[in-house]
């Protein structure tokens, strides 16, 4: 073979390599990336309405992320989870269940939202049975009280009670799942019970065989001035690190859901009862949903040194005001 053809060879297989690396370099710019995935964790709860209305109105793929969600029948070991940056959200979780299964690694935790019960719209009631003897707090002696099994109710309500003057020999605190509360009565598991929006109000609203005892009585006794936080959407730091964008995008469409949320107030009450199967009609109150940076720390800070008074949690806790994600942390 000349020396010529050669040369000419030479050129040609150059070109095919000077193409080939030219593709190699622009492609991976020109092909579209698919959406973020993330995984999460929601307590079927009022609270978790911003990801139902997400996930509905295509929030979620508008920005670019792809979540799947599991139910949360009982709070355990998902908290943990979130932690270790398995799993990137808690959404609608009970405040003081994340305070106590938190522990001394609460520091590790961001808020993303707090949903809270406020004096115009509790979130609470102290509601018993009609033929149950209960008319008053003073007639709880002796009683069966039933409570959300998530929340840390057991430790909350009989020193409430003793500091109110009410004699609680024999009293009982029954633990319920979401699914036994609504016939907890009918079902006689309990003679009264401390109830959640949006029960309360389903509660409230059957006057024939309900009393109310108390209306907003977490509000009343365990929050500064009648601001209680209820529960949390929250991420932890190893996600703010490990999955910086999914992360981002997550709060993204959260944000845009809870504006739908205080825009379309009936829109968003129509997603919670199919979500929450109520019947269709069924009045209830939303709750205040508030922002990481809309905080009003001094609520939470009263909060939480109210449940340590109380024993509920056992630990010092970290300076509140690090437990919020920050506008930084989502840049």
């Amino acid at each position: 073979m000349s020396q010529k053809a050669i040369t000419w060879i030479l050129f040609v297989v150059n070109l095919i390599l000077m193409g080939i690396l030219i593709a190699m370099l622009w492609l991976p710019t020109r092909v579209k990336k698919g959406p973020e995935e993330a995984r999460a964790y929601f307590v079927r709860d009022i609270s978790a309405l911003p990801y139902w209305v997400a996930q509905e109105k295509g929030f979620f793929d508008s920005v670019g992320v792809k979540l799947k969600a599991d139910e949360v029948i009982r709070v355990g070991d998902e908290i943990a989870m979130i932690r270790r940056g398995t799993v990137v959200l808690g959404i609608g979780f009970p405040w003081d269940a994340l305070i106590g299964k938190a522990d001394t690694g609460l520091a590790n935790f961001r808020v993303i939202y707090s949903v809270f019960g406020t004096p115009e719209k509790p979130a609470t009631a102290l509601v018993a049975a009609k033929g149950s003897g209960i008319a008053s707090l003073s007639d709880l002696k002796g009683k069966r009280i039933g409570y959300w099994q998530d929340t840390r109710a057991y430790l909350e309500v009989p020193p409430i009670l003793v500091a109110l003057g009410v004699d609680t020999a024999g009293t009982r605190m029954m633990a319920l799942s979401a699914s036994e509360m609504p016939t907890a009565f009918a079902d006689n598991r309990c003679d009264a019970m401390l109830v959640y929006e949006p029960l309360r109000s389903l509660f409230l609203s059957d006057t024939e065989n309900i009393i109310v005892v108390e209306d907003g009585f977490l509000e009343k006794h365990l929050a500064p001035n009648g601001r209680l936080p209820v529960s949390v959407i929250f991420t932890a730091i190893p996600n703010l690190k490990l999955r910086h964008e999914s992360t981002v995008r997550l709060v993204k469409a959260l944000n845009m859901a809870v504006d739908y949320i205080k825009a379309n107030p009936e829109e968003a009450k129509k997603i919670a009862r199919s979500n929450l199967n109520l019947p269709e009609g069924a009045e209830f109150t939303l709750p205040e949903f508030r922002r990481y940076d809309e905080e009003d720390y001094g609520t939470i800070e009263s909060y939480v040194k109210k449940l340590s008074e109380m024993s509920v949690i056992l630990f010092e806790p970290p300076n509140l005001k690090d437990l919020y994600l920050r506008t930084a942390d989502i840049k």
